[in-house]
């Protein structure tokens, strides 16, 4: 009997795992598939600039900046996206 017999015959997804010798995500997984996003993947920071702050104060020196993300904003400047800041 396969897993796919053993599911629509009422085992439950740990029963059949134990049966088989396998974790009850893997029999899931069998089940059902890896699921898949539609989504087309994006850099984490897409929406987002990096610039360098000062974290101690406003130091002169560069010694003290650290990178800080802040969100794009749509402008309508001579440059596409502006700094929220």
């Amino acid at each position: 009997m396969n897993i796919q017999e053993m599911h629509q015959s009422g085992l439950s997804m740990r029963e059949i795992g134990g049966r088989v010798g396998v974790s009850h995500m893997t029999v899931a997984r069998i089940l059902w598939g890896a699921r898949s996003s539609n989504r087309i993947p994006v850099a984490a920071n897409d929406n987002k600039i990096v610039k360098m702050m000062p974290h101690n104060g406003g130091c002169s020196t560069t010694s003290g900046l650290v990178p800080v993300s802040l969100p794009r904003v749509g402008g309508m400047g001579p440059h596409p996206y502006e700094v929220a800041a």
